[in-house]
């Protein structure tokens, strides 16, 4: 299982910058809200599709399910011929299951600052914005030509986000900004024969009877 926009072919290490060092992102509390412009498309085919933006990208990662290990998190190597954590899901791990996350440059206008370039990161559940931005873009071919409010309600479990179109948009020329690299900032390439070390799956081998490597 690869990227969707073509980053399944990432071969190498890149820094797994989540919530740390010079990235902005986009963050809610319970009650909040922002407003936001997308700075790339979901699809190429979109009339308002900017090359050097790129685009909105879809990652299937893992992340060790062990409370507070949340970091240790990769792109699924499946497409590659093994995964690890797939291998784990199969044995019955069940926290170790592939999930997809969202994630896309936005510019955000909080009301309190001057707007500023950040990384929207969203799963694909229902209690996330993206089922509802894809049904947009499908519905009117942009989601880069409307302003949107993003709200958050709820937190841990019961968080959920809320998506709503605000107005027509002649769109924000992305070229005025310096956008995140999402292919090389947001997701993290592990070689299967490091991935053991990386997940810190020791623990799970030591609690599974009759689990070898």
């Amino acid at each position: 299982m690869g990227v969707v926009t073509g980053l399944a072919a990432i071969k190498q290490h890149v820094e797994n910058s989540q919530g740390g060092g010079d990235l902005k992102w986009l963050k809610l509390k319970a009650g909040e809200s922002v407003k936001v412009t997308f700075l790339q498309e979901i699809d190429p085919d979109s009339p308002n599709y900017n090359e050097d933006a790129g685009l909105v990208i879809i990652s299937p990662e893992h992340t060790n399910p062990g409370e507070g290990m949340f970091k240790h998190k990769a792109i699924c190597t499946a497409d590659e011929g093994a995964c690890l954590p797939c291998e784990l899901f199969e044995r019955g791990e069940k926290g170790w299951r592939v999930k997809g996350r969202l994630y896309a440059n936005v510019l955000v206008d909080d009301g309190k600052t001057e707007p500023y370039v950040a990384i929207l990161s969203q799963g694909l559940s229902g209690k996330s914005i993206t089922p509802s931005l894809a049904a947009f873009a499908e519905d009117n071919g942009t989601i880069t030509g409307y302003q949107f409010r993003i709200g958050r309600q709820g937190d841990a479990m019961k968080t959920e986000y809320s998506l709503t179109v605000i107005m027509n948009s002649t769109g924000v020329d992305p070229s005025k900004y310096e956008l995140f690299p999402l292919d090389k900032v947001v997701v993290k390439h592990v070689p299967y024969d490091e991935q053991a070390e990386f997940y810190q799956v020791a623990q799970v081998a030591e609690a599974s009877e009759g689990f070898t490597w």
